[in-house]
């Protein structure tokens, strides 16, 4: 696939580049490689950190890595799952297969093999059921809508063959791409998710009333749990995050957001998933610490 290719030759380099000049965050307690399905499957691994002298059952935060459903595993948002567990949170960062070895429908199955092994050992990796949050970025944003979509949405169920084990609290959506059905329109990502995200049995005419259903406009909840939005003036799918707050407002769905809605004091432009890619940056902290104080206050004691 084209997406693919792209990924791996253009984003991936600089990914590395990037990921190797962070320093590892401290105080933050590392189980790595926690096989969720036992196949032997190399995406089917998952981590949790912890604050490094915390104890007892932590609330926790589960976290879907964004890169346009066909790209990455844990180890790209891995420092800033851990910049968040340093707010007090277990943090769950899992991998999944992605398009085209799977459709849509093929990773969020896996996001539930995930949660129900989290929810079977939540004892023994020191997670408290009763306070759960999650979170996703760009595309994993996306994701992360659907899997809370999935707890009420028949349809969903269906598509996914199921939902998800886990309700949660609140979500955090980072810059989101939250309605994919919009880059069908585009020639390139269009053939993709054609392809791909949808499977191979789609085709528009005959099947759109079905999988316009993957547009998370079209599924929000009636019980939709608090939800913050982050955004900035560069992000490329800010238009996509402004609507679909509106949306929550006319709906009555509790939110808040983050949106560095223009130039920093010293020109910068904050791009897309800036305070995942770079959560060492000061206006990255101030989002990071805003979605992580919304989910302490919807922690039930």
């Amino acid at each position: 696939m084209l997406a693919n290719l792209y990924f791996k030759k253009c984003i991936q380099p600089k990914d590395e580049k990037r990921l190797a000049a962070q320093p590892v965050p401290g105080g933050v307690k590392e189980l790595v490689n926690i096989r969720y399905v036992d196949d032997g499957h190399k995406l089917h691994l998952l981590d949790v950190y912890r604050p490094e002298e915390a104890e007892g059952k932590l609330p926790t935060i589960v976290d879907i890595h964004g890169g346009a459903w066909v790209y990455a595993d844990k180890e790209l948002n891995k420092k800033y799952c851990m910049h968040l567990a340093k707010e007090g949170f277990a943090v769950v960062n899992l991998s999944f297969r992605l398009v085209p070895e799977v459709n849509f429908a093929g990773s969020v199955k896996d996001i539930f093999a995930a949660l129900e092994y989290v929810k079977t050992h939540a004892d023994e990796l020191g997670i408290d059921l009763n306070n759960m949050f999650i979170t996703g970025d760009s595309a994993g944003g996306h994701t992360a809508a659907m899997v809370v979509a999935s707890a009420e949405s028949e349809v969903l169920q269906k598509l996914f063959g199921g939902k998800t084990p886990i309700n949660f609290s609140a979500a955090g959506f980072v810059c989101a791409a939250f309605n994919p059905g919009e880059f069908v329109k585009i020639p390139l990502s269009g053939f993709a998710l054609f392809n791909g995200f949808y499977g191979k049995h789609f085709r528009r005419k005959q099947n759109w009333e079905i999988y316009k259903n993957y547009d998370f406009a079209n599924v929000v909840p009636k019980n939709m749990c608090p939800s913050y939005f982050i955004t900035a003036f560069a992000d490329f799918l800010k238009k996509q995050t402004i609507e679909m707050k509106k949306r929550f407002d006319a709906l009555g769905i509790e939110n808040e957001m983050t949106n560095f809605d223009k130039p920093l004091a010293d020109g910068h432009k904050l791009e897309h998933v800036y305070n995942v890619m770079e959560p060492y940056w000061e206006a990255s902290q101030i989002a990071n610490k805003g979605m992580c104080d919304f989910f302490k206050r919807h922690v039930k004691r």
